[in-house]
């Protein structure tokens, strides 16, 4: 009324409106730095979400963390990260859009394609490094392997797990892959699929844990 009962005006929420307004400057920066510096933009995503995870992974599955293991998983993610960048912006130009049958289109083709390469170069490149790190450990006085037959153990090792991996995958990456091209923007995709490998991991943790 005129005498002074109204209610006064609702004031705006600052504080709400500079929490939301935060995640979105932080955006804005990560974009303007992944136009200038995509590629190493790419490779510190890759292998920094991929680092933590992993991290957290063994802390909480293993009650420590391995740092050689940390640094072998991080390095091939954060190596890898920018190539899986452009065949992801090749299969959109290949197949452009989100529909439902592109989607399943581009995720069976990078299941058949990349995710056996993937997992073939992971594990070559996993068993190579463990060696070298194990020999720069050894001592003068111990025998060291001969590098061929370091070669042939790294290659007999992938051979022997790759099978049984891209199976066990395929019922997490199918899924993962399809969600990525149907809703995951092309700038987000190393975050998100970082992401998701840093989950992987702690499934496979789950399950040796049972």
């Amino acid at each position: 009324s005129l005498l002074g009962s109204s209610r006064p005006p609702p004031q705006p929420r600052f504080g709400a409106n500079r929490a939301a307004a935060r995640p979105r400057a932080m955006y804005r920066r990560f974009a303007s730095v992944q136009r200038r510096y995509p590629v190493s933009t790419s490779c510190v995503v890759g292998g920094g979400v991929v680092g933590v995870g992993d991290a957290a992974v063994q802390a909480l599955w293993r009650g420590g963390v391995d740092v050689q293991r940390n640094a072998v998983v991080s390095a091939y993610s954060g190596a890898m990260s920018p190539v899986f960048e452009r065949w992801w912006c090749a299969l959109e130009r290949a197949w452009p859009g989100s529909a439902a049958g592109v989607v399943l289109r581009k995720a069976v083709t990078n299941q058949i394609f990349a995710t056996p390469l993937n997992m073939a170069l992971f594990l070559v490149w996993a068993a190579a490094a463990e060696q070298w790190l194990s020999r720069l450990a050894q001592t003068s006085v111990e025998r060291r392997l001969d590098p061929a037959e370091e070669s042939a153990g790294v290659w007999a090792r992938a051979v022997r797990d790759l099978p049984n991996m891209v199976l066990v995958a395929s019922t997490f990456w199918l899924p993962a892959n399809a969600i990525t091209f149907m809703f995951v923007p092309q700038n987000l995709r190393v975050l998100w699929v970082s992401s998701c490998t840093a989950a992987w991991g702690g499934l496979l943790g789950l399950s040796a844990h049972r």
